[in-house]
Order: C-alpha cells, then sequence, then structure tokens
C-alpha cells in the first residue's frame, strides 16, 4: 500500500472529476506475500489475492452528491498526484458513503480489478 502524503491533484470517476484533500491511500497490488513461520524461524511463504485500491477525501462540488460517487460500478479512476497517476480498471465504490455534512466530503474508496500506476 502506498501513501501519498502531498501532492494530490485530484479525482475523475468516469469521466468526471472532483476535488480532493491532501492526501490519499492506494495500491496497485493483486497479491501479498507474507512469510510462513515455523520453530526455526522462516520456513516459507504464502501468497494471497489482493484488491486494488483507491481511497481519498472526495470535497462534492456544486450539482455532485455523495450518491454520485456511491452509485459508481465498473468504471475507470484516476487518481492524479504530483509525480504520478493512478488507475484503476473496473472500479466499484466500496463502504458506507456516509457524507461530512460540514465539510461537504466524502472518504471514498475505490476497489478495481486492475490498478497502474504511472510516474
Amino acid at each position: 500500500m502506498s501513501i501519498a502524503n502531498a501532492g494530490v491533484l485530484g479525482l475523475k470517476v468516469g469521466g468526471v472529476e472532483y476535488a480532493t484533500g491532501d492526501t490519499a491511500k492506494y495500491s496497485t497490488q493483486t497479491r501479498e506475500v507474507e512469510s510462513v513461520a515455523g520453530g526455526k524461524g522462516r520456513i516459507g511463504r504464502s501468497t494471497k489475492g489482493a484488491i486494488p485500491f483507491i481511497e481519498v477525501e472526495v470535497y462534492l462540488a456544486q450539482g455532485q452528491s455523495a450518491d454520485d460517487l456511491v452509485s459508481v460500478r465498473e468504471e475507470t479512476v484516476i487518481l492524479s498526484l504530483e509525480d504520478r497517476t493512478v488507475t484503476l480498471s473496473e472500479a466499484d465504490f466500496v463502504g458506507k458513503g456516509e457524507p461530512d455534512g460540514a465539510k461537504n466530503s466524502l472518504t471514498a474508496r475505490f476497489e478495481g480489478t486492475k490498478g497502474v500506476e504511472v510516474f
């Protein structure tokens, strides 16, 4: 998993642009590898599947609603950072989708079938 602590420029979901917070989490990995411990330390490794994702706080502009994001299914999601772009293919919104009325924002998490990070 990668965390972008600064330099988040924005998010595009199905061609619609959204303003975002300064930080984001993402991963383009489709598998995770773990060590298997035994009586004498590491005795092997185990591999399991992982799901590529993007998670970021989205600020809703005039005419945009939380429902626009919560209803996202099988869309292309693009996270633009100062030094890279992260793209998810066939991405769905996952999570509760509860907006913060005070900031007119929503923490959005999208999970896709494939993630690509381009520098």
